[in-house]
């Protein structure tokens, strides 16, 4: 696999969209928003139920691991059935080109660079 980088593109009117560039492009969106130093992610609710199904009933995960569907869905995907993705970041600095954010749960920092491509 070759370099990954992911472009996040904001319309200045509450949406984003992101695209994750590797040998393939994903495409997310969503909306976001700026509360004290606070950048709130909330992406588009993507219906993975059907494909999430597939793989709990191919390995048998209530009579194997006693989850139910749902639980199962929720360790799968991160979120539960219905519930849009959501990331906060904290807003560490932000200068005219750069702005580096800490993501909340994971504690990993980023930096976003101003006219990704």
């Amino acid at each position: 696999m070759g370099r990954i980088s992911r472009c996040l593109e904001f319309d200045g009117n509450g949406r984003f969209e992101s695209e994750l560039i590797t040998d393939i492009g994903i495409i997310e969106k969503g909306d976001y928003e700026i509360i004290d130093n606070k950048l709130i992610l909330t992406y588009d609710l993507v219906d993975e139920t059907e494909f999430v199904k597939e793989d709990y009933e191919m390995f048998e995960i209530k009579k194997n691991e006693g989850l139910s569907f749902e639980e199962y869905y929720e360790v799968s995907t991160g979120v539960k059935i219905g519930e849009r993705l959501k990331r906060e970041f904290i807003i560490l600095k932000h200068k005219n080109m750069k702005l580096k954010l800490k993501n909340l749960k994971t504690k990993k920092r980023i930096m976003l660079k101003k006219n990704c491509s």
